[in-house]
């Protein structure tokens, strides 16, 4: 009974900060650290009572721990989040109850650190192709084209690669078998970090050991229809993200005026200035080509110092031209798919995929 009651309060505790913080995030983009920090000492206090219990051990503390902290830096490092939703996932995977996963290795899928990230991938994934089906509606977007030949040549060689090294941590490494779903998704989720660790003139540094380590498996395992598979569903699927990503962008297209634009918002136009003989008042156009010295890029998130130069010429009437408006991609907020993701981990025991998985093994 007392482990129920330490179950309920620690879901009740993370889906009540996740809720506050999601419409704090969507309403003012800000996750209140008192809330993050609340969280992770209470998910903290509340690991301690089931190791008390006997129900959890140091070995799992530790992992959801230090493995959330390192890929929640990680990520922020890279800049695939803000900070506050870098700790909002550190402070979820600490805080959700360990008895509700039935596996915690280091690179199961169904582990906290792992589930709640690839939940909250797919479902921004879903998210960002209903953005680009509205948009398609109302005219903003045309589908995303088919990669060319040589780029789609060389996705395959990149994460045919990374599937290798996968496959040989897991399995020579680590001694330590994948099933099928829990290769691919360490593959999808492996390769999006790659992607934006390493840049595309040094991935042949993963790519060669990796495609020596596959060729090696095949060889000693004969799993060649497996890995084909395998590599042929990663290519897809991560060709196709790819592509809504590039035409869907990271947020929704809206107009905003120069003093409300914010961090992050990313500019659809650069502003720079206009080839006018008046020096003392120079005068700014919008451009679809980004000078050295535009005020903001095309394509490139906005600073707060970039947005504190546009909101200061704003006021001295510099912008008329235009009517002080930009187009811009808004940003999503993200705390909300970490919350959702969060609690699908805890319906079905990690990530939904394998439950699918099972369920149509069962047909």
């Amino acid at each position: 009974m007392q482990i129920s009651i330490l179950e309920l309060a620690m879901l009740a505790l993370v889906m009540g900060a996740g809720v506050y913080v999601s419409f704090t995030d969507i309403t003012t983009r800000r996750i209140p650290n008192r809330c993050t920090y609340g969280l992770l000492v209470l998910g903290l206090g509340g690991q301690a009572g089931f190791w008390i219990a006997g129900r959890t051990g140091p070995a799992a503390i530790l992992l959801v721990f230090a493995g959330g902290l390192a890929l929640a830096a990680l990520l922020h490092a890279q800049g695939f989040w803000a900070p506050g939703d870098a700790k909002l996932y550190w402070a979820t995977v600490v805080a959700l109850p360990p008895t509700l996963f039935p596996d915690h290795a280091p690179l199961s899928v169904n582990a906290p650190v792992w589930a709640v990230i690839i939940n909250a991938l797919v479902l921004n994934f879903l998210f960002l192709l209903g953005v680009l089906l509205v948009q398609h509606r109302r005219g903003f977007h045309r589908w995303p084209r088919l990669a060319s030949l040589r780029g789609g040549l060389r996705l395959a060689g990149e994460v045919g690669g990374f599937l290798g090294l996968v496959l040989g941590t897991a399995g020579i490494a680590m001694e330590l078998p994948l099933l099928f779903m829990e290769a691919l998704l360490l593959t999808l989720v492996g390769y999006l970090l790659v992607e934006r660790l390493i840049s595309p003139a040094y991935r042949l540094t993963l790519v060669l050991p990796g495609w020596a380590l596959s060729i090696y498996l095949i060889l000693t395992t004969g799993f060649v229809p497996q890995h084909a598979l395998l590599l042929l569903a990663s290519w897809a699927i991560l060709g196709a993200y790819r592509c809504i990503r590039q035409s869907a962008g990271r947020g929704v297209i809206t107009t905003v005026e120069i003093t409300a634009l914010r961090p992050g918002m990313i500019p659809l136009v650069a502003i720079q200035r206009a080839a006018s003989p008046e020096k003392q008042t120079p005068r700014y156009v919008l451009s679809e080509q980004s000078a050295p010295d535009a005020l903001c890029h095309r394509g490139r998130p906005l600073s707060a110092e970039a947005i504190g130069r546009l909101r200061s010429l704003s006021h001295q009437g510099r912008f008329s031209g235009f009517g002080d408006r930009l187009a811009v991609e808004q940003d999503i907020a993200f705390a909300p798919f970490l919350v959702a993701g969060a609690l699908l981990a805890v319906i079905f025991g990690g990530a939904p995929v394998n439950a699918l998985v099972r369920l149509l093994e069962g047909l």
